[in-house]
C-alpha cells in the first residue's frame, strides 16, 4: 500500500503580503494520491482535505468505506481543492456520500472528477455533494464515470447552499 503525500509551497502575491503582513508568505497544499484498496476515509485516517489540496484515486485504488456507516469516501472542508476519482468510491450508509465538500463561508474554486465509480447506499447518500450555506461560486463537477445511488433522496451529483 503506497501513499504519497507531497508538500507544495505556493507563494502569495503581492497583495496578499500587504494585505497579511510580510510574514505571510505562502500557503502549505497538499497532494495525496490513493493507488491500492483502503477502508478509510480520503485514503488515509491523516489525509486531511482543507482547502488548496489534491487528492487522486487512482486506476489501481479505491475507497471502500462501507464497514463504516457514517463515513464519507472523500471529505473535504474549504476552497480550491482537486479532488479526482480514477478509481472506486463505495459508501453504505445514511447521508454517507461518496464526495462530499463543504466551507463554513462560500464554496470556492474546487474541482471535483469522477471518471470511473462512485457507488452509495443510504438514506440522502449522494455520490457527489457540494454544500455551503453562502453559495457555491466557482465549483465544477464533471462526471465522465458510472455514480450509482441507493436510498431515499441519493442523488448522483447534490449541490446546496
Amino acid at each position: 500500500m503506497l501513499f504519497v503525500k507531497r508538500n507544495a509551497f505556493l507563494t502569495t502575491s503581492a497583495a496578499a503580503v500587504a494585505l497579511f503582513g510580510a510574514g505571510s508568505s505562502g500557503v502549505l497544499a497538499e497532494d495525496f494520491i490513493v493507488d491500492t484498496a483502503v477502508a478509510v476515509p480520503n485514503g488515509d485516517i491523516n489525509n486531511i482535505i482543507d482547502g488548496d489540496d489534491v487528492i487522486t484515486v487512482t486506476s489501481l485504488g479505491s475507497i471502500d468505506v462501507s464497514s463504516r456507516p457514517d463515513d464519507d469516501a472523500i471529505n473535504a472542508t474549504g476552497d480550491n481543492n482537486i479532488i479526482t476519482n480514477n478509481g472506486r468510491l463505495v459508501t453504505d450508509g445514511d447521508r454517507s456520500a461518496g464526495v462530499f465538500v463543504t466551507d463554513s463561508d462560500a464554496l470556492e474554486g474546487t474541482h471535483v472528477r469522477n471518471n470511473n465509480s462512485i457507488t452509495t447506499g443510504g438514506l440522502e447518500a449522494n455520490g457527489i455533494e457540494l454544500s455551503s450555506k453562502y453559495g457555491l461560486d466557482g465549483n465544477m463537477v464533471t462526471n465522465g464515470g458510472a455514480i450509482t445511488t441507493s436510498g431515499d433522496n441519493a442523488d448522483g451529483i447534490a449541490l446546496s447552499s
